[in-house]
């Protein structure tokens, strides 16, 4: 009996002796110093959900404002309550489960810019079924018509006052003469080079846009031209390019690093931010002062020297078939939500699916602008945004992030925004201005270390991204 006893207890110490090891050696020349159990509350990633709303489904990454005089305003920050986004929603609303649906036909920027307006953006091609679930419309007349879209046009049909049948300017799949009560709501498919057009009669939701559209339009707002207005692309392609005759002035950007404290970035410093990507006990190990690994045999967490933090789920899921993208994209929100280490305000800029998983990649925004990373430092990082999570079947399987927040400096300076200027410097690094093709043109803070971050162009040539100052 004494010997069973024995023989039971030499088992387990053993047993528990194996797992040590085989996750020690799990870890390239990791020291077993500093093993030391670490009891950290987690928490589950439940769906996000803004009340019964579903708000994130819906959330654009940025809204451009028509600002008169073929000029134009983008705001990336604060749209949730923003009054230009509470009209469009409303209108929205109205359009899938009361408006009229025009024929479906050819895009045409010039004839939908045409007219004051809200747009839409999204950095990722938005599934029709997913976005139609804000509005508790699972089978909207949308899906019928629409698979995926980039854009959403809102504008009233025509300035108050006008009289019915008179029309401020309509685009191609718009009826002319349409009432001054109107209001337009365009779904825009890019790729596609399609628009589907809704009408909504009624002068109470036509009021309440024009007012938002009033009430958007700042004094010494930063302001973009049209592409397609300026002739400068194709009238089924557009870009909204950052263009000031006069000096803008904005404030500088400072990275500060949420795990770092007094001594730098140490176990003890991370450890209370990590919690969330744990349920049971975890151990933790550190193969030099700058390189960290948390563990609980399943989930584990590293910290980078790049600083970058990188989380990882190893767990086998549950067989099952594969989960919608609603459901993945709340999963993902939820993740971020629960990082109280990410305090900047932050969008989706691409989603990528592969196999039964889906890479949702987020980007932060400041003062209106976006905060990019750049080729070079995407290289460096093995990031090509601020934040990925994973998701496969509505579970985090990987969430990857640069850990630095992003508040205003002291420092300001003068953006002289010229794009011809831009355009040339590129056109020359780039061996001449023939067989240039423009991906994308953005004004942006450069994600990177340090106390004095300066706006750039990112200008996306050829598949290749290029970053030049502002001054």
């Amino acid at each position: 009996m004494r010997l069973s006893k024995i023989k039971s207890i030499a088992i387990a110490v053993l047993a528990v002796s194996a797992v040590y090891l085989t996750e020690q050696l799990w870890f390239e020349k990791i020291s077993s110093q500093d093993f030391l159990p670490s009891f950290m509350s987690g928490l589950s990633y439940t769906r996000a959900e803004t009340g019964a709303d579903k708000d994130y489904l819906v959330m654009p990454m940025r809204i451009v404002t028509d600002g008169g005089s073929g000029m134009y305003s983008i705001k990336y920050n604060q749209l949730s309550g923003w009054a230009g986004k509470a009209a469009c929603d409303s209108a929205i609303t109205a359009a899938l489960k009361n408006g009229s649906a025009g024929s479906a036909s050819a895009l045409d920027w010039t004839g939908i810019l045409s007219r004051p307006c809200f747009i839409y953006q999204y950095g990722f091609s938005m599934p029709a079924d997913a976005f139609v679930l804000k509005f508790k419309q699972k089978n909207g007349a949308l899906t019928s018509r629409v698979k995926n879209f980039e854009d959403i046009a809102v504008f009233p049909a025509a300035p108050p006052g006008t009289p019915t049948g008179v029309s401020s300017g309509t685009s191609s799949g718009a009826a002319s003469g349409i009432s001054s009560e109107s209001v337009d709501v365009v779904f825009i498919d890019q790729p596609g080079r399609m628009m589907y057009v809704y009408e909504i009669n009624g002068g109470q939701l036509a009021a309440q846009v024009w007012a938002a559209l009033d009430g958007a339009r700042r004094a010494g707002s930063f302001l973009y031209v049209s592409t397609s207005q300026s002739k400068l692309s194709p009238p089924d392609v557009n870009m909204f390019i950052p263009q000031s005759p006069d000096p803008y002035t904005y404030v500088h950007l400072s990275a500060s690093n949420p795990y770092s404290g007094p001594g730098g970035v140490l176990y003890r410093n991370i450890i209370p931010l990590i919690g969330i990507f744990f349920d049971k006990p975890s151990s933790q190990w550190a193969n030099n002062p700058d390189n960290y690994t948390f563990s609980d045999g399943s989930n584990f967490v590293r910290y980078y020297p790049s600083d970058v933090l990188e989380y990882d789920n190893y767990s086998v899921p549950e067989a099952g078939s594969a989960s919608l993208f609603a459901d993945d994209y709340g999963t993902a929100v939820a993740m971020i939500s629960k990082d109280t280490a990410v305090t900047n305000e932050y969008y989706l800029a691409s989603c990528e699916e592969s196999g039964a998983r889906r890479v949702f990649s987020f980007d932060y925004a400041v003062n209106d602008f976006p905060v990019l990373v750049s080729d070079t430092f995407a290289q460096e990082i093995g990031l090509k945004h601020a934040i990925e999570v994973t998701v496969e079947q509505d579970r985090v399987v990987k969430y990857k992030k640069l850990v630095y927040n992003f508040s205003q400096g002291s420092a300001v300076s003068s953006a002289n925004l010229h794009f011809q200027q831009a355009f040339d410097s590129i056109a020359r690094q780039s061996g001449g201005q023939k067989g240039i093709t423009f991906d994308s043109v953005n004004i942006g803070y450069k994600a990177e270390k340090g106390s004095d971050i300066k706006l750039n162009w990112f200008i996306g040539v050829n598949s290749h991204m290029f970053v030049k100052g502002v001054e």
